[in-house]
């Protein structure tokens, strides 16, 4: 009822796959009620155990009876042994005796009593806790004996029939792929000779285009050379210019202060000089001495100081002329326009 394909994969029609699984069902039956006739058994045995320990315990508690009941009777004898050998009055002590007796007995049977229902009470709830245990576990072993031989049972159930269905998918897809790989060459060899005559008319293009490129950034780069040649040099000799004419206009400002605080110093000496003229002869010849070295020394520093300055004019002009005043700062250009109109004057 197997039959083969072309991968050797076997395949079960639907009657085989339901003789398979009502097989297996079966045995798991069977073994489920196996399982159930087992634990039967053990309940049995049990019971019986539980039977046999009552038993026991009877019998103990009888022979405990017994045995307080010949303890009793010995010293009942021994008691009557003393009194006839000491001539006592026997009824009184009979009664006394009995009464003894009596109550000594009720004590002993309920000591008895309760010791036997205590031990039987510890003994029984003892086996009844083992019984529980036992069951506890009997239960849950065949209960997950069960449930491995169903989830066996359905296991290979599952496996058959994935191993089937697996098979039939197989070859529907082997079929399918066969289809699509055709029609993906197709597709693959199309596209092929489409990039081809793309990449051919694209590679023309771009040649065509880069060599414009190249050629107009050339000339764009030259020209841009150019311009940032001739604008350095343009910016370098108005920055020449510019510091020339600062120079000058400090080294103008330092002569000037230098040729005030000279002249400030010689007329300060020649005032002085005046003011001790009215002294004595002596006096008067050596301050007139004095007053011609000094005469001797101003005359002889300023032509030197009027030639310098004259000098430092005559180039400081020079440069004046051939510096833009927009170059300048505000105070350097305010500057510049007064020594402009100062000279033009």
């Amino acid at each position: 009822m197997a039959s083969q394909n072309s991968e050797d994969l076997v395949v079960y029609d639907k009657e085989s796959r339901a003789d398979v699984s009502n097989h297996r069902l079966g045995m798991a039956i069977a073994h489920v009620s196996a399982q159930a006739l087992d634990i039967a058994e053990c309940q049995l045995q049990v019971h019986t155990s539980q039977q046999l320990q009552t038993q026991q315990l009877q019998l103990y508690t009888e022979s405990r009876v017994q045995q307080a009941r010949d303890e009793a009777e010995q010293r009942t004898l021994a008691l009557a042994e003393m009194i006839r050998s000491t001539q006592i009055d026997p009824t009184a002590i009979k009664q006394h005796v009995n009464t003894q007796l009596q109550s000594a007995i009720a004590a002993t049977n309920d000591v008895a009593q309760a010791q036997a229902r205590s031990t039987v009470e510890a003994h029984a709830v003892h086996q009844a806790h083992v019984a529980d245990v036992r069951m506890t576990e009997t239960f849950q072993r065949l209960q997950e004996q069960l449930y491995a031989s169903m989830e066996q049972c359905i296991q290979d159930v599952l496996k058959a029939h994935v191993e089937q269905v697996s098979a039939e998918i197989r070859l529907t897809m082997a079929a399918q792929c066969r289809e699509i790989l055709k029609g993906v060459e197709e597709q693959i060899n199309a596209i092929k000779t489409d990039t081809t005559t793309a990449m051919e008319q694209t590679k023309t293009a771009a040649e065509k285009k880069a060599k414009s490129i190249v050629r107009r950034h050339y000339t764009e780069e030259n020209a841009g050379h150019e311009k940032i040649e001739a604008r350095r040099l343009q910016s370098f000799e108005d920055y020449k210019q510019t510091t020339v004419a600062t120079a000058l206009l400090r080294v103008d400002e330092l002569i000037r202060a230098f040729v005030s605080q000279q002249t400030v110093k010689v007329i300060d000496v020649k005032s002085q000089a005046v003011a001790q003229h009215g002294s004595s002869a002596v006096r008067d010849k050596r301050s007139g001495g004095e007053d011609n070295a000094i005469d001797r020394i101003t005359s002889s520093m300023l032509p030197a100081i009027a030639a310098t300055s004259m000098s430092l004019d005559g180039e400081r002009d020079m440069h004046i002329s051939n510096v833009h005043v927009g170059k300048l700062n505000g105070s350097n250009r305010a500057k510049l326009s007064d020594m402009r109109r100062n000279y033009t004057n």
